[in-house]
């Protein structure tokens, strides 16, 4: 696990290839409940509770990633789905076929992000840009550290409605403790796609491995809103500010599944993050 207090010194690769083999007795992991501070809607001042962002840098031929996919539901389990953040970004050498071809769920600027992060193994686990892990044993306690952090950003998506191809997006960020400054990232996700994984079967026979085309796939990275890095993002304390967005959808994603993820990051990593279901104008 590395620990990052700078996302530009963002260097070394992973040490330890996650696709290694790991012991039964070290894939039994506790959950544990993080402190909770305030979590009211108000724009009252003082720090506020902490969504985490979770990004698990996974592929379609990576045999040990549908077991880091496993500890990622428990915690969405725990904690719920607004206080874990998970994005899976498929991508990397487990993303392309022997020829180099992409597979289906690989994009090209999962590619980029996984070359950003100077990484060498799969699964992997960068977790609200302040820490990477390959060992997904070590998830729970990182992510149970994290949200027991308080944050000093108030964010919220308001708006996620597409129309046809088309995506518009709203985001309301207050300034709750104190001044804060780094980038506005949006990205959108699509759940529930049913695609082929090379996993274990059953998951914890490390020595067995399938090719399931009956795979279903969660929280998939489909594409950034802004941009790789996001916009300039700077607000004081007690302001607010509104950020709108439009995004052409692919028409191979299906709208019911979509979501948008924001988050704001600097130097320190993740100061807040939030998620949307994409809702269809119409549909009610």
């Amino acid at each position: 696990m590395r620990i990052l207090t700078h996302i530009a010194a963002i260097a070394a690769a992973a040490a330890i290839a996650a696709c290694d083999s790991v012991a039964p007795e070290d894939r039994l992991v506790a959950i544990m409940d993080p402190t909770i501070v305030d979590t009211t809607h108000t724009d009252s001042l003082g720090p506020v509770a902490r969504s985490v962002l979770m990004i698990d840098f996974t592929g379609q031929a990576c045999v040990n990633c549908p077991n880091g996919a496993q500890v990622i539901h428990q915690l969405e389990n725990r904690y719920g789905t607004d206080r874990l953040i998970a994005v899976g970004m498929y991508s990397g050498p487990f993303g392309r076929s022997a020829r180099g071809t992409r597979y289906s769920l690989t994009t090209e600027q999962g590619d980029q992000y996984f070359s950003q992060w100077n990484l060498a193994a799969q699964p992997v686990s960068v977790i609200d840009y302040v820490s990477v892990s390959e060992q997904y044993t070590e998830w729970p306690t990182l992510v149970s550290e994290r949200l027991a952090t308080p944050s000093p950003l108030r964010l919220r998506i308001d708006k996620a409605e597409a129309a046809g191809t088309q995506a518009d997006i709203s985001v309301t960020a207050y300034g709750a403790g104190g001044a804060s400054a780094g980038q506005l990232q949006l990205w959108v996700v699509e759940d529930s796609i049913v695609d082929f994984q090379i996993r274990h079967e059953p998951l914890d026979n490390l020595n067995s491995s399938i090719n399931d085309k009956t795979y279903v796939h969660r929280h998939v990275f489909r594409t950034a809103v802004n941009g790789m890095q996001g916009d300039n993002f700077a607000i004081g304390e007690a302001e607010e500010k509104t950020f709108t967005y439009s995004i052409a959808l692919d028409e191979s994603w299906q709208t019911a599944h979509l979501s948008v993820v924001a988050f704001v990051y600097n130097s320190q990593g993740v100061q807040q993050a939030c998620r949307s279901d994409v809702t269809t104008l119409g549909s009610e």
